[in-house]
């Protein structure tokens, strides 16, 4: 009869088998940043408007403020890419920070930049089928260019993965 403990060895490994689990997993991950996933929240109705408008007063509070990690932490993932090898091309360091601060310096606008009425359309945009999709409405302050301030058309971004990113072509 064998020892208690050597018959757990094959239940553990069939365990291991059955979460997906393996040795070479292991390897691959460990030395590497794990980043939270971020939970997903809704396409549509109030809640999705409510996260649709942090994204953009996050991504026009980065570019005002020139806060790299603000930005890059609502950028879309190819967004993200595009900054980095920007960020390469131009000063050698292939960081989201680095491209997103260059962005950042050639979009500056007259200060006081804030977010006005962000609308979700769930269906995506008249003119894509990409899925649901917000525009944000760019408001800036007062005597801008008029009395009551100047509004311009704004930004589309997308529903990607559960959650609402930007997606800007980085140029």
């Amino acid at each position: 009869m064998r020892p208690i403990h050597h018959a757990l060895i094959p239940l553990a490994f069939l365990l291991a088998a059955g979460t997906g689990c393996s040795a070479g997993e292991l390897a691959e991950t460990q030395g590497t940043e794990k980043q939270k996933a971020p939970s997903a929240v809704p396409s549509t109705g109030p809640e999705a408007e409510a996260a649709a408008t942090e994204t953009a007063e996050i991504y026009v509070e980065a570019l005002e403020e020139g806060d790299a990690a603000a930005g890059c932490s609502v950028a879309s993932a190819e967004m993200k890419a595009a900054l980095e090898e920007s960020a390469a091309q131009q000063a050698g360091s292939a960081s989201c920070a680095a491209g997103f601060t260059a962005y950042a310096d050639r979009h500056t606008g007259v200060g006081g930049m804030e977010v006005g009425e962000v609308t979700v359309h769930p269906d995506g945009w008249a003119d894509t089928d990409d899925g649901p999709t917000a525009h944000a409405e760019v408001v800036y302050p007062d005597g801008v260019h008029s009395e009551e301030g100047m509004k311009v058309d704004g930004f589309r971004f997308p529903y990607i993965d559960g959650a609402w990113v930007v997606d800007m072509e980085v140029s």
